[in-house]
């Protein structure tokens, strides 16, 4: 690599840096395991536990209603089931887990779209562990379940910024 320009080493270490930077990313959500979450409930009461979910829940459900509609959600659905799904092959033992708080999530996303009425819907966690309970969900279960609907919830998150980056990103190009 004899005299090789400015720019061209320029270009060439920008390509090296966001390519190592994306695979970054991956590598992390290769790591992403809901014990890397559960330590943070550890010691605490299970009373704590459910203060601690419903909060995060409902955070996340007030964020979304804000940036998503049903319509939005639906055309997405197949981007964040590819995320989501990649969790399930990859853990065998935790695909009931992942499938329940799947349509978990999927549920009380949907009702909390649907109620025009109420900006301020707020889910009761209560009835969401009894609700768990009632799908064949382990009591030993339950939290790690709660845990996948957060993951959930924060994909579709995530998915709409995204998407929202992409048209934003495309429209400026077009300029």
């Amino acid at each position: 690599m004899k005299d090789t320009s400015s720019k061209v080493n320029q270009i060439s270490e920008a390509i090296i840096k966001i390519t190592s930077n994306e695979l970054t990313k991956v590598l992390d959500i290769l790591e992403l395991e809901s014990e890397n979450l559960n330590f943070l409930l550890r010691n605490l009461s299970n009373k704590e536990k459910d203060k601690v979910m419903n909060n995060t829940i409902n955070k996340l459900l007030s964020k979304l209603k804000k940036i998503i509609t049903i319509k939005k959600y639906k055309e997405m659905i197949s981007q964040i089931d590819e995320i989501t799904n990649y969790y399930t092959s990859k853990k065998n033992d935790f695909s009931n887990i992942i499938e329940k708080g799947n349509i978990i999530a999927s549920n009380i996303l949907y009702k909390t779209l649907n109620d025009n009425k109420n900006s301020n819907l707020l889910i009761d966690i209560y009835p969401l562990k009894k609700y768990c309970l009632s799908l064949d969900i382990k009591k030993e279960q339950l939290y790690d379940v709660l845990i996948w609907i957060i993951i959930r919830l924060v994909a579709i998150e995530r998915c709409v910024v995204w998407q929202d980056y992409l048209i934003d990103f495309n429209s400026n190009k077009e300029i």
